[in-house]
């Protein structure tokens, strides 16, 4: 799991994540990273994961409270080794290393956040050196950009399970020999790769990018269960309809989405204000056109732990610095800076 799965819903906000581990554990989910898991905070991001019946796992994620005995000691076991049809595979966690710029910082004051090329270098010789692994790979919540930049750095590494940035890719980028996967969000792709090994390292490998087409797989029942059970002290709220859409409603792109247009103008509206920022982050259940509005929907796209709306007099010099430095942020030509 390649993070930012224990947020996002009005049923994972409103049990502060606890619904999503359980469907975690259901699945089998065995090893993972995080982003916006962390904004639940540091104590419940632990509760979390003495639930959570895999390994979540961070070798870029340490401690730096000067007066903590932990000082500069990581936060969370960097890596994991399974035993895979009879290979033996390193797994390297990398969780997202702007976390503490990209979300509050009272979420996990005392904790540091960075890239750590250097000790990713050090897990890696480490681990082919002492623990004899088969094959390297990194679960990355870096981001597919800066995923192709860390294959630059480092070297020896297999696959890159990359995350973050929602993207699916249908065939892998291929970087010094690193092979970076990426597959999409929201359960709409499932991955497959097979590896091939001999003499201790990959030979080969075939990847395949499969679509969910969920009108036509059955749903388990186990799984039905469990989600119905989560939701049921609150279906009366969620299943609210707020209205319909006659266009299709998502929120996808950098540069603008439907949902985020319809949010703004209802923030337009209710504050009375001339323009609005919102957050550009893109996840949430695209509703199509004729459908109904429900407030679950909604919650899909604003259910933070920080949503507060404030109102602000600023001028247009402020306003055009801000724009600057936003654009500057997602569009930097070197990714270590987006």
């Amino acid at each position: 799991d390649g993070g930012d799965t224990w947020q996002g819903t009005a049923v994972a906000l409103n049990t502060e994540g606890e619904a999503i581990v359980d469907a975690q554990n259901y699945l089998g989910v065995d090893v993972m990273v995080g982003h916006w898991e962390f904004t639940y905070g540091k104590e419940r991001v632990a509760e979390l994961i003495g639930q959570f019946k895999g390994e979540f796992i961070s070798q870029n994620v340490i401690d730096n409270d000067p007066f903590s005995d932990e000082f500069e000691e990581l936060i969370f076991p960097p890596y994991s080794i399974k035993e895979i049809g009879g290979a033996k595979i390193g797994i390297i966690g990398q969780s997202f290393p702007f976390t503490s710029t990209a979300n509050p910082k009272k979420f996990t004051e005392g904790w540091s956040f960075a890239l750590r090329h250097e000790t990713l270098q050090e897990y890696v010789d480490m681990l082919r050196k002492e623990k004899k692994v088969d094959a390297i790979v990194v679960l990355s919540h870096d981001g597919f950009s800066v995923d192709q930049e860390l294959a630059k750095k480092v070297k020896g590494v297999d696959f890159i399970l990359s995350g973050h940035t929602h993207d699916p890719s249908p065939e892998p980028i291929i970087v010094n020999d690193t092979v970076i996967i990426i597959s999409g969000s929201h359960g709409k792709y499932i991955s497959r790769l097979d590896l091939e090994i001999k003499d201790k390292k990959v030979v080969d490998y075939s990847f395949k990018l499969i679509p969910v087409a969920s009108n036509l797989i059955p749903a388990d029942k186990a799984g039905e269960d469990l989600i119905a059970k989560w939701y049921k002290p609150y279906d009366k709220e969620l299943g609210e309809v707020l209205g319909t859409t006659k266009g299709l409603l998502y929120k996808r792109d950098t540069f603008y989405s439907t949902f985020d247009s319809l949010i703004g103008m209802a923030i337009q509206d209710e504050m009375k204000c001339d323009i609005n920022f919102n957050p550009g982050y893109r996840w949430g259940t695209t509703v199509l056109p004729g459908d109904p509005i429900l407030k679950d929907n909604v919650y899909q796209m604003t259910a933070i732990t920080y949503p507060e709306v404030y109102t602000f007099d600023l001028k247009g010099e402020v306003i055009y610095k801000l724009m600057e430095d936003i654009a500057d942020n997602v569009f930097n030509a070197n990714p270590l800076l987006q």
